[in-house]
C-alpha cells in the first residue's frame, strides 16, 4: 500500500471530528496559516481574505528551500507584503538572505524588536543580522506592544509582548537574560478565531504576560520555543486553554525539542484536542528520557524529507481546519 494512503488512513482512523481534505475547504474569504517545516527552527506563513500575506521568521540559513516551496508551490505567491522577524536567532530568519535571492521579494515592511539595542556584539556582526540589515534598509519598522499589523480589514494581528515588556507594561522592567526573552509576541485573530505566536519566549515572560490579563482563550497555539522545558508553563497554559498546540522542532543533537516536560503538560490540558509536530527529533532513541515525540500519525514528516512537514490551517466563519499538506487529510474543529 502506498506509505502517504497508509498514513492517511490510520489519521482517519483515530480521529474523532469529520475527515476530509484541503483543497475543497480553501475559499476566497478564508484566512491560511501555513506552518512550515524547516526542521529544527520556525517559519509560518500567513495569506489573509484579500490575499496580502504576512511571514513570521524564516528559518535557519540552509532552510531557504523549504520555505520557498510553500511560498510559491503552496500559498502561490512571488511576493511577500510583510515579514516579521521575532528575534535574533539564526534558526528564525537566516534563511532570509537566501530566500530573497531566489525571487521573493518583501513588498512592503520588515518588522522587528529593535535594531542594535540589547544584541551582543557578536550578534551584530553576524551574517544573519548584516544580511537582514541590508534587505530591510528603509523598509524596517520596530514593533512595540499594542502596534498592530494591518493584513487586512477582517483580520487583527497584534503584538502583545517585544523585548520582555507586555502589552499595557510601562516604565521600567527588568530585561531578559537572554535573547529567546526578547522575542516578540502576536495575537492572530480572525472573527472568534484566535491564532497564538510568540516564537522563543521564555516561562519568565509568559508568566508576566499570564498574569497581566493580556492573554485569552486560543484556539491554536504554535508551542513557544519548539517545545522546549523552559517554554509553554503552566501559568501560560492555564490562560490560553489552547484547543490545538502546533509543534515546530527537528532533529538537533544540542537542543533535543521538543522535551518530555513541555509536551506533558500540553497533554494535560482539558481543553486540549490534538497536538500536531512538524518533524520527527529522529535522536529521540538515544534521549528518550529528554525527548517526547508526539504519535506518529500527528507527525508530518517521519523521515526530514523537506517540507514534507508542512501544516495548514484553513479558517472559515464558524470552523477551522488544521492538517498536513503532504497527506491532504485534514481535522475540522468548531469555533467557539
Amino acid at each position: 500500500m502506498n506509505k502517504n494512503l497508509c498514513r492517511a488512513l490510520l489519521f482517519s482512523a483515530a480521529a474523532l471530528f469529520h475527515v476530509t481534505f484541503l483543497s475543497p475547504l480553501c475559499q476566497a474569504a478564508d484566512l491560511k496559516i501555513y506552518c512550515i517545516d524547516v526542521d529544527q527552527g520556525s517559519s509560518t506563513l500567513i495569506v489573509a481574505p484579500n490575499g496580502k500575506s504576512l511571514l513570521i521568521d524564516c528559518g535557519e540559513s540552509g532552510k531557504a528551500n523549504s520555505v520557498y516551496k510553500v511560498i510559491t508551490n503552496r500559498a502561490g505567491l512571488n511576493s511577500i507584503n510583510y515579514f516579521v522577524c521575532t528575534h535574533y536567532h539564526d534558526d528564525h530568519y537566516g534563511a532570509l538572505d537566501n530566500l530573497i535571492n531566489k525571487g521573493v521579494s518583501i513588498t512592503d515592511k520588515y518588522y522587528d524588536r529593535d535594531s542594535e539595542k540589547w544584541l551582543t556584539a557578536a550578534r551584530i556582526k553576524s551574517d544573519a543580522y548584516m544580511n537582514y540589515k541590508r534587505l530591510s534598509k528603509g523598509k524596517r519598522e520596530y514593533l512595540r506592544p499594542g502596534n498592530k499589523i494591518s493584513l487586512d480589514s477582517s483580520v487583527n494581528i497584534e503584538c502583545i509582548v517585544a523585548n520582555g515588556r507586555a502589552k499595557g507594561e510601562y516604565g521600567t522592567i527588568d530585561y531578559p537574560s537572554d535573547e529567546n526573552g526578547y522575542s516578540l509576541g502576536l495575537m492572530v485573530s480572525y472573527g472568534s478565531f484566535d491564532f497564538l505566536i510568540m516564537a522563543d519566549l521564555n516561562k519568565d515572560v509568559e508568566s508576566k504576560l499570564a498574569s497581566r490579563g493580556v492573554l485569552k482563550d486560543v484556539d491554536v497555539y504554535e508551542v513557544d520555543h519548539h517545545g522546549a522545558e523552559t517554554s509553554s508553563c503552566d501559568d501560560l497554559l492555564k490562560v490560553i486553554k489552547p484547543e490545538v498546540c502546533i509543534l515546530s522542532s527537528g532533529t538537533n543533537g544540542t537542543y533535543k525539542h521538543p522535551r518530555r516536560e513541555a509536551v506533558q503538560r500540553l497533554e494535560a490540558l482539558p481543553s486540549l484536542k490534538d497536538i500536531f509536530q512538524l518533524s520527527k527529533n529522529a535522536d529521540v532513541n538515544k534521549y528518550k528520557d529528554t525527548i517526547k515525540n508526539v504519535a506518529d500519525d500527528h507527525i508530518g514528516d517521519l523521515k526530514r524529507l523537506g517540507d514534507k512537514g508542512t501544516l495548514l490551517i484553513v479558517v472559515s466563519q464558524d470552523t477551522y481546519a488544521v492538517g498536513f499538506i503532504e497527506t491532504g487529510v485534514t481535522r475540522r474543529y468548531d469555533i467557539e
